[in-house]
């Protein structure tokens, strides 16, 4: 699966707090909600990356007194297919029991650039049929990380004048495309790696090994890059690097689907205190992410 800053954990961590406990009475910071008002819904994490197999979660949402021994979330009985736009056909998507996620074991259907696809899911949830769709382009090719201006760091070294170095990536851009990811993963992290005088978080052994898989992922993203082919700078901010060792970085080109999820779904709260819904892209009973997106990957090191 693509992995956003561990992105199937904050998902479902926001369905628990967000929509299926939605809304708040107004003006107040708190949720309201009885089992009367819960509505079954199919949730779905999915991206279609070109040259990556196709892998699609898809589980349910619970109302919030639910005693999560006693229900399956994902719904392995489900129809899920993908269907090629250009073509027509439709693919069925097979489910897999180890790793709890659909997948598609065929040879025909290819998630290929500036190409569209439809998501078709159906389901049973509590005794109710339910059905949802979404559509996403995968973005053109073009992406091409150029390399970083360090391969080898110390933490947060400093030019003569003072001024902090950071960690840059330089890439080439995906025509059409504005928006861009960097997934920055911790290939070393462990409790005697992680920087424990960094400049932002004093955290003890017990901490960093109680939050290990939050804290070795990190994500940040850029918007508004022209739409044309060209060069663009990337920082990697300090406060997202916690351990020593070496680092992957992988830069995603991403769909509109992906991007409009990726810039709502933390913010959730407006200032008077009530809730809203990210933007979803689903027709139906679904809720969550169906995208797409182009990708490169770089390395480096922090060095002690």
């Amino acid at each position: 699966m693509l992995k956003i800053k561990n992105l199937s954990k904050n998902v479902f961590f926001f369905f628990l707090l967000s929509y299926f406990l939605f809304l708040a009475s107004c003006g107040t910071p708190t949720v309201s909600i009885n089992e009367e008002q819960y509505e079954p819904k199919i949730v779905v994490e999915g991206y279609l990356v070109p040259e990556r197999p196709i892998q699609i979660k898809v589980t349910r949402n619970f109302y919030v007194k639910t005693d999560l021994t006693k229900i399956d979330l994902a719904l392995a009985d489900a129809d899920v297919s993908i269907t090629d736009l250009e073509t027509g056909k439709q693919h069925s998507l097979s489910f897999n029991a180890n790793d709890e996620f659909f997948e598609y074991t065929g040879d025909e259907l290819s998630n290929a650039y500036n190409k569209s696809y439809k998501l078709a899911v159906s389901a049973e949830i509590d005794g109710k049929n339910l059905h949802t769709e979404s559509t996403t382009i995968v973005p053109n090719s073009g992406l091409k990380i150029i390399g970083m201006n360090h391969k080898s760091l110390k933490y947060r070294p400093r030019k003569d004048n003072g001024e902090i170095i950071s960690p840059m990536v330089e890439f080439e851009r995906s025509p059409g495309t504005d928006f861009y990811i960097a997934s920055v993963l911790a290939l070393d992290a462990s409790t005697d790696s992680y920087i424990y005088d960094n400049a932002f978080d004093k955290l003890s052994k017990s901490e960093v090994e109680d939050d290990l898989d939050q804290l070795r992922w990190e994500d940040m993203w850029i918007t508004d890059t022209p739409l044309t082919a060209g060069r663009t700078t990337m920082e990697l901010f300090w406060w997202d690097i916690m351990f020593y060792g070496s680092y992957q970085v992988v830069i995603y080109a991403a769909d509109k689907n992906y991007r409009d999820f990726q810039m709502t779904y933390e913010d959730v709260q407006e200032d008077d205190g009530n809730f809203h819904e990210p933007l979803f892209h689903f027709t139906g009973d679904g809720i969550g992410v169906f995208g797409s997106a182009v990708a490169d990957t770089v390395y480096f090191e922090i060095v002690r």
